[in-house]
């Protein structure tokens, strides 16, 4: 269950379908329900569902999606947000144009082609199809079925080989440890509880000798600035809400929990996004906003 593990529920609520009352029949999508009936003879009248792949795409609460299911489809739904991951435009574009930074840092110092890696809290999969691309056998886990679902679909479009489960990483820790050359975290560690014990279950994860990557948000008024109100409200560079302020982590709490996991620490960088030119870039100078680490476990 999502209480036993290192997860916030309202985190996920943020990536996944929307609200609660979606299957109260005397909701405000009472509409859905009257209606649905007549969607679903139409489409399978003239496109016999049954056994058949059906996508449906901007799901929501999943009251076509069953109602497919039950007739027999093998049915995938994404909900409207997790469709627009791979679309650059979108409010994900900056994942985009910060993932060849990223890629880029992380394949300098730890060449990933040949190598397993592991993406921890892939979503929708843009960083893990780059490592691909580069050559890494490449596993994604996260624990959000919308995002997972784009990037096996996504994944289908690119002809890219990526191994996506749902699974945290204290669960895949606790079956396969040390089974993995590259650990990455990014972006992900200010969306969970307790983001120390990810840190050591990614420790627990990656073979002796081995590298882990991760990136997060500092904690001070400039990040909130730039961060929350200037990149989510003002510049609208990511969905209004990603993020919670008092979820970001300060450098030094970052350190602790790396070697509190018996890992050391052998490099630290900012990324800064200049808004006049709309580039970003890595800055070994300046870890005031966002920040990557690289570690390595002890051989």
């Amino acid at each position: 269950m999502i209480k036993d593990l290192n997860v916030d529920p309202q985190e996920i609520a943020k990536f996944e379908a929307l609200a609660s009352r979606w299957w109260d029949r005397n909701s405000e999508f009472r509409a859905l329900h009257d209606i649905n009936p007549l969607r679903a003879n139409y489409i399978d009248h003239h496109s016999p569902v049954a056994g058949k792949c059906l996508l449906d795409v901007g799901c929501g609460g999943g009251i076509l999606a069953e109602a497919m299911a039950q007739r027999g489809a093998i049915v995938t739904g994404i909900d409207a947000l997790a469709s627009r991951w791979w679309d650059r435009n979108s409010e994900f574009r900056a994942l985009h144009d910060i993932n060849p930074l990223r890629a880029n840092y992380i394949d300098h110092h730890s060449p990933v082609a040949g190598k397993c890696l592991l993406d921890v809290g892939c979503g929708g999969g843009i960083l893990a199809e780059a490592m691909a691309q580069r050559g890494a056998i490449v596993t994604g886990i996260d624990m959000g079925e919308a995002p997972l679902s784009v990037a096996r679909l996504h994944q289908l479009e690119s002809g890219v080989e990526v191994d996506y489960r749902q699974s945290t990483a204290e669960q895949l820790a606790e079956t396969v440890p040390e089974s993995y050359d590259i650990v990455c975290c990014l972006e992900m560690l200010e969306h969970v509880p307790e983001p120390g014990e990810v840190i050591a279950a990614c420790a627990r994860l990656v073979k002796p000798g081995g590298a882990l990557y991760f990136s997060t948000l500092n904690r001070n008024l400039k990040s909130f600035a730039f961060a929350i109100v200037g990149a989510e409200h003002i510049l609208q560079l990511l969905p209004a809400g990603t993020h919670e302020y008092a979820k970001f982590i300060k450098p030094s709490e970052m350190a602790s929990w790396i070697r509190e996991a018996g890992l050391v620490l052998q490099g630290m960088t900012g990324l800064t996004y200049n808004p006049l030119s709309k580039r970003y870039r890595l800055d070994e100078t300046d870890v005031s906003v966002n920040y990557m680490v690289r570690t390595v476990k002890p051989a």
